[in-house]
């Protein structure tokens, strides 16, 4: 017995994959964002507070 790919209405072979990669994608994206500006913020605020503590040097 061989292993079959889900068909869709037409029984055509469908190809649900890269939709679902893609769609799930566009939704990561905006968290991903998110997360990388909040770590530049934190790191550009803690450098910031070093050279005050380091007299500017």
């Amino acid at each position: 017995m061989r292993a079959t790919k889900p068909l869709n209405r037409r029984g055509e072979e469908e190809n649900w994959l890269p939709d679902k990669l893609a769609s799930l994608q566009q939704r990561l994206k905006p968290i991903y964002n998110g997360i990388v500006a909040s770590l530049r913020t934190c790191l550009q605020a803690d450098q910031a507070s070093l050279d005050e503590m380091s007299g500017g040097l």
